[in-house]
């Protein structure tokens, strides 16, 4: 993808999440299944030092202090959309600071970094290579990371939704003489009743998968890889790493 279309997808998807804040969090306030699964994984300590990168409005926070109340996290979240995180986050712009080559989160200082919604608003495949190489390299020799991967075409309501909104949406640039050009998978989605507001995401494949699991390999061994979430279970694919 070209450094210019990546520019116009963040700043799109950062004026939409400015723009819709309440209402998407609205939507956003229970734990995902796929988090359950994070319980029962072996060896981590009493005190937890969490990383949970393009944090949202914390529920992952909660989560953690909901169903494993026996751990004391000590939590750092970082985001880019002030209005959604809240006061109590590092506030970012990840994506500018990816494409950039500058992201940066510090080295191993954590026990668990977590990823979840956001990979798929990252343009271009080198960049959330490095992201995952990133996430890493902040987290602490046999400590975690875990992410989130949305296979949103994979459920077909939600396909026929993606496909139309990018129709709308590339309509949309192209009145104003903007032409982009998108990476195969490459979709922007609508908002409730909204016209005017679409936030870049990429559907990611299997094979998508399996590259950014060879990625991370000078770094973490793959701990576990599964479906989660959605109506059909499989709306998310997680990813969770073993840091070498």
């Amino acid at each position: 993808m070209n450094r210019e279309t990546a520019n116009i997808l963040n700043d799109t998807t950062t004026a939409f999440y400015a723009a819709q804040a309440a209402s998407f969090s609205a939507t956003r306030q229970s734990a995902w299944p796929g988090w359950q699964r994070l319980k029962n994984l072996p060896n981590y300590p009493i005190i937890w030092q969490v990383l949970d990168v393009a944090c949202g409005n914390g529920r992952f926070r909660q989560f953690l202090q909901q169903e494993m109340p026996q751990v004391q996290v000590a939590y750092r979240g970082v985001d880019s959309c002030a209005p959604l995180a809240g006061g109590e986050v590092e506030q970012r712009d990840i994506v500018t600071e990816l494409l950039d080559g500058s992201f940066d989160l510090g080295k191993q200082e954590v026990d668990l970094t977590v990823c979840f919604g956001f990979f798929h608003h990252v343009p271009g495949a080198e960049a959330r290579q490095r992201l995952l190489r990133t996430l890493c390299a902040a987290t602490k020799p046999s400590g975690l990371v875990a992410l989130s991967l949305w296979r949103f075409m994979d459920e077909p309501g939600l396909a026929a939704k993606a496909q139309a909104s990018t129709v709308r949406a590339l309509e949309h640039f192209a009145c104003q003489g903007v032409s982009l050009e998108l990476d195969e998978n490459d979709y922007l989605l609508g908002w409730q009743t909204q016209q005017k507001y679409f936030r870049y995401a990429h559907h990611f494949t299997e094979a998508e998968a399996d590259a950014l699991v060879a990625a991370a390999a000078p770094l973490a061994a793959l701990e576990d890889r599964f479906l989660a979430d959605g109506r059909t279970g499989a709306l998310n694919e997680y990813l969770v790493f073993r840091v070498k």
